[in-house]
């Protein structure tokens, strides 16, 4: 499944459908440099790393 998390309660749930380690988990970003983009070009804001 691959996700855009927009928000703390759909990371939350995502968190809670996931299982295993959540370095597998794959949630549809891009890595632009530094920066990491969603895969629609869309700006990532406030995140919780691994």
């Amino acid at each position: 499944m691959l996700v855009k998390v927009e928000n703390y309660i759909k990371a939350d749930y995502i968190m809670d459908l996931e299982v295993g380690d959540p370095k597998n988990l794959w949630i549809g970003l891009k890595r632009n440099g530094d920066e990491f983009l969603w895969l629609d070009n869309s700006r990532v804001g406030d995140f919780r790393e691994n």
